[in-house]
């Protein structure tokens, strides 16, 4: 059973990623895209081999609104909304 493959990330750039959840393999905390093709076809070889072994990737939720406005309770970025200062005296 094939776990990884790679893909077309962007012209002539490209990923290595676990089939099952779709996310590009991380490897000692680096991505694996990015990479000419025949690069992204050894790293799934050597992963598919278990020669390579790819970073465990915690679960974690995205953030919700609530999640987000409770780091902001305003809901607004500061800096966009403060005045510029003026250099001239």
């Amino acid at each position: 059973m094939t776990r990884y493959d790679k893909r077309l990330q962007d012209e002539d750039l490209w990923q290595v990623y676990e089939i099952s959840s779709d996310r590009v393999i991380v490897i000692a905390g680096h991505p694996y895209e990015g990479m000419a093709q025949h690069e992204a076809a050894e790293i799934v070889a050597l992963l598919e081999s278990g020669a390579l072994r790819p970073d465990e990737i915690a679960e974690t939720p995205l953030p919700t609104e609530s999640a987000s406005q409770h780091a902001n309770p305003a809901g607004t970025i500061a800096a966009a909304t403060d005045p510029v200062p003026s250099d001239k005296s």
